[in-house]
């Protein structure tokens, strides 16, 4: 990690279709798996409402805001149709 750099979490909520929440998981998975060969990528963990299981929420560690934002905007993440973005 450089110099001013600052290690961030990132949390999103999704709200999916009821029935359609395994699916998103494994779409989070898959996500996972490519976003892992980011140097700056730490971890995501998928977290689901006990009161409303079509509420999701991802929190992912970055090592900075920056780092995050480039992998918002790149073409990988694009691929995947999925995002850590709420």
């Amino acid at each position: 990690m450089g110099k001013g750099k600052a290690i961030v979490k990132v949390i999103t909520e999704r709200r999916v279709k009821k029935g359609e929440e395994e699916k998103y998981i494994l779409l989070i998975s898959d996500t996972h798996a490519v976003a892992k060969q980011e140097p700056s990528y730490i971890t995501a963990e998928p977290l689901v409402s006990i009161d409303d299981p079509s509420v999701l929420l991802v929190v992912s560690t970055w090592e900075s805001v920056d780092d995050w934002k480039a992998w918002v905007n790149s073409e990988a993440e694009c691929k995947l149709g999925i995002s850590f973005v709420g």
